[in-house]
């Protein structure tokens, strides 16, 4: 699966865009006063203002042998989030590796490095050898009736188990959606889930929308 586009919202546009454009230094997309859009490597991550406190956990892919180069560069700017006492975890069922940071205004920022990703770039990091987009979270309270909806739209495959209290990877390959219940405690974060809106642009054919409610609603893209 292919993450193209995720938008998502924020109560402080001016201090997310202080720090992922010149803490982080990504390259800017597309700005105005009411939102702002940076590139993940094939993937566009959009801020849009909105009152309140939204936050979200979303994870971007690097190559695998930039691990370390990855997580000293980020080291170097803001603290990393720490779990049992360890700053990095090895998915085994992924064949990855990870680590953990917070922006501004909380969003869960996860760096992972799949073993058969072996994308060469040069010696250094830095924001521009993100590869994509690999998680965002689509957090309801009706878990089920959402991945109904993923799964008509083949989002989804019929042979996957959705478990409604769990945390659910909806996807393959390098990129998925995390489907999952409100008030679960994220992964090296003491922030429980909440719902917040979100759109997900899933393959460059579909557009996944999440309201402030839970509702999900899926449209195609460009004819599809």
């Amino acid at each position: 699966m292919e993450i193209s586009k995720v938008e998502i919202y924020t109560g402080d546009l001016k201090k997310l865009k202080a720090f992922y454009l010149e803490t982080l230094g990504f390259s800017v997309i597309k700005q105005d006063r009411e939102k702002f859009s940076v590139r993940a490597g094939t993937s566009e991550l959009m801020f849009i203002q909105k009152s309140g406190n939204p936050f979200y956990h979303f994870a971007f892919n690097i190559p695998a042998r930039y691990f370390h180069t990855a997580k000293e560069w980020v080291r170097s700017k803001v603290e990393l989030n720490r779990e049992n006492g360890e700053d990095e975890v090895y998915f085994r069922a992924f064949d990855a590796d990870s680590f953990y940071f917070e922006d501004p205004c909380g969003n869960i920022i996860e760096f992972i490095g799949r073993s058969g990703n072996k994308s060469e770039f040069g010696n250094s990091f830095s924001a521009d050898q993100l590869l994509n987009i690999s998680e965002i979270n689509l957090t309801t309270d009706q878990v089920l009736k959402a991945a109904e909806e993923l799964k008509k739209e083949g989002i989804l495959g019929e042979e996957k188990t959705i478990h409604p209290q769990e945390l659910n990877f909806v996807g393959d390959g390098e990129a998925f959606i995390l489907l999952g219940p409100p008030a679960r405690t994220w992964y090296f974060s003491t922030h429980q889930a909440e719902i917040h809106p979100v759109a997900i642009e899933v393959n460059q054919t579909k557009r996944v929308e999440l309201d402030s409610s839970g509702d999900i609603l899926i449209k195609n893209i460009n004819g599809y």
